[in-house]
C-alpha cells in the first residue's frame, strides 16, 4: 500500500470535518434565511458534502496512482489547492460572518474553477473526471441557489 492510500483519503476527512465545524457555526442562522420550497435541509447537504468529499478522494488516488506526474499534473494539483482554498472562503464568509455577497462571488470562482479542473482531469482521466463531477455540479448548483 502506498502512502497516498491513507493520506488522500485522510486529508479528505479532516476538510470534510473542517468544513462540518464551519457549517455548525451558520446551521442556525442558514435556518432563518429564506430559502426556496424546493432547496436541500441540512441534513441532505451534509450527506452530499459527504459524498462529495469521498468523490473527490477516489478521483485524487486515480489521478495520482494513473497519471504522469508532468508539469499538468502539477498545475492540476495547484488548482485544486486553490480551489480548496476558495471553497474554505466560502464556507468561512458564509456560515461564520454571514457575508453574503462574498460567499456568493467565492462560490462562482469555485464554480469556474472547478469547470475548469474537471475539464483538466477529464484529458487524464474520465473516471477521476466522473467522481468529481458532483463536487462540481453542487458549486454550480450552490451558486445559483
Amino acid at each position: 500500500m502506498r502512502l497516498n492510500h491513507l493520506a488522500i483519503p485522510y486529508l479528505a476527512v479532516l476538510i470534510f470535518l473542517v468544513g462540518s465545524v464551519l457549517g455548525s457555526y451558520g446551521v442556525t442562522w442558514y435556518e432563518t434565511l429564506q430559502v426556496p420550497s424546493w432547496s436541500p435541509t441540512t441534513a441532505l447537504i451534509a450527506l452530499i458534502w459527504a459524498v462529495i468529499y469521498a468523490g473527490v478522494a477516489w478521483a485524487l488516488l486515480l489521478i495520482w496512482n494513473n497519471t504522469l506526474h508532468d508539469e499538468g499534473f502539477r498545475w492540476l494539483m495547484r488548482g485544486l489547492a486553490v480551489a480548496a482554498v476558495i471553497n474554505l472562503v466560502w464556507a468561512i464568509a458564509f456560515f461564520v460572518f454571514h457575508h453574503l455577497i462574498v460567499s456568493f462571488w467565492s462560490a462562482v470562482a469555485l464554480s469556474v474553477s472547478m469547470c475548469l479542473i474537471t475539464g483538466d482531469v477529464a484529458l487524464r482521466s474520465r473516471k477521476a473526471a466522473l467522481f468529481l463531477a458532483p463536487y462540481t455540479l453542487w458549486v454550480l448548483f450552490a451558486s445559483y441557489f
